[in-house]
């Protein structure tokens, strides 16, 4: 009697093992924003209530590297900012640094991340 127990107790045992291995299987599949910003470069400086600051080296067309800036403001009339730039290049007034475009995939990562802070947008 009591190894009959004994065995069930050993099987629930590595059932639950193998439940809970799949949770965390699942959990770990499920990517957020800043895990898929950081999949194709990004690396977060700086996230807080009223700004979020994302960094990655890019390769220039003209040979070298260059620090991609991707900065996302909040503003409290709701029209929030995205701002994508060079960090290191001014232009040649020297009034601000050269804007870098966006793919689809990065403008749709950085509205997620705004959906995400609570930031919605008119």
């Amino acid at each position: 009697m009591i190894e009959t127990v004994i065995r069930v107790m050993v099987v629930i045992g590595s059932i639950a093992f193998f439940l809970y291995a799949m949770y965390e299987t699942i959990l770990t599949c499920k990517k957020n924003t800043n895990d898929k910003l950081h999949d194709i470069g990004f690396r977060c400086i700086k996230d807080d209530k009223h700004e979020v600051v994302y960094e990655r080296k890019n390769e220039s067309y003209f040979g070298g590297t260059y620090t991609h800036v991707l900065t996302i403001c909040y503003k409290n009339n709701g029209r929030h900012i995205i701002q994508s730039y060079d960090k290191d290049l001014l232009d040649e007034k020297k009034i601000g640094n050269t804007n870098v475009g966006l793919t689809y995939y990065e403008s749709k990562l950085i509205m997620k991340k705004m959906r995400e802070k609570g930031w919605k947008s008119r």
